[in-house]
């Protein structure tokens, strides 16, 4: 009875404190320690492509993030060449030919005439009547 009745406090704050730096030594390993990049490395020695290791290594949020940026810049770029290009083949078709109207602007100005009749004859006729 004696020994039950007093237990042995040293070997259990021994194994106390195994078990908490066994504990902080596992979450330190899985907090700070780059498993990807490692495993990224070594499929590159493996010889994997990087379309293999994309596949198999799926990609972090911040380089989604990145990525997506990167394909708007490239958009936003494209269009403004895009508008820049426009400008300059509207401004060589005028220097080649330059009695010729583009089909886009009889287009348009048959809609502003369609649309616009009424004022302008109103208009017209106002500013005569002043001229008088």
């Amino acid at each position: 009875g004696a020994a039950m009745a007093y237990p042995n406090t040293r070997r259990a704050s021994f194994v106390q404190i195994l078990v908490l730096l066994l504990f902080i030594g596992i979450l330190r390993n899985v907090f700070f320690t780059d498993y990807r990049s490692v495993e990224i490395n070594y499929l590159r020695a493996a010889g994997k492509t990087e379309e293999e290791i994309s596949k198999l290594i799926p990609k972090t949020p911040a380089e989604v993030a990145e990525e997506r940026r990167s394909k708007l810049s490239e958009v936003g770029q494209l269009k403004k060449d895009v508008e820049e290009l426009k400008k300059e083949v509207k401004e060589l078709r005028e220097k080649v030919f330059p009695d010729e109207k583009k089909e886009g602007e009889k287009v348009d100005e048959e809609k502003k005439e369609a649309e616009d009749t009424a004022p302008i004859s109103a208009d017209v006729d106002a500013k005569e009547k002043m001229a008088r």
